[in-house]
């Protein structure tokens, strides 16, 4: 089996740096709109000693709003409300997967595929310093792409192919990402 040069990207060149987060005691509704207000699909639920101890997705809320069905059991509307009763907690996914900031990117994404989720948060000297998503992987491989451009493309589209680069590429492509 040949062996492969060490990717020089990191989980740190990639993430995002700025985590925004919410409390496990938070309303659903006021997390919907931090995730809206903000663009953002991942919430990191902290609790009071600001330790993360969840990740609320924009999945998770999707499960959360409420439908109305007809009498054959058809979607008559879906709207976005939630219960008021429902909080954070009720549908943040635990535990949290965490990589270090030097974890390279290629086995950043082969967890994301492996485990099939879209975000990890990324720790450095055991403190969380940023989330990084699927959005920021396909970033990253749009930078690498860009920044590779030479005049014969067949060249260059053939040994991304090979790399660490096209790996990923190819994995998040059979997840339907």
């Amino acid at each position: 089996m040949t062996q492969r040069p060490e990717s020089p990207h990191t989980a740190a060149q990639f993430m995002s740096k700025k985590l925004i987060t919410v409390s496990p005691k938070e309303s659903l509704v006021v997390a919907w709109k931090i995730m809206r207000e903000k663009r953002i699909r991942h919430l990191p639920v902290v609790d009071a000693d600001q330790s993360i101890i969840g990740i609320l997705t924009d999945r998770d809320l999707q499960r959360a709003i409420h439908t109305e069905f007809d009498q054959s059991g058809d979607v008559r509307y879906t709207i976005e409300r939630f219960a008021p009763q429902e909080t954070v907690q009720d549908y943040m996914s635990s535990p949290v997967r965490f990589v270090s900031a030097d974890t390279p990117l290629i086995t950043v994404a082969t967890q994301m595929v492996e485990q099939k989720i879209s975000s990890l948060i990324v720790t450095d000297s055991d403190e969380a310093a940023g989330i990084i998503t699927t959005d920021d992987l396909l970033w990253a491989l749009i930078r690498m792409l860009d920044s590779e451009k030479e005049p014969n493309m067949r060249k260059l589209v053939s040994s991304l192919m090979v790399s660490p680069v096209g790996e990923i590429a190819h994995r998040l492509s059979n997840v339907g990402i």
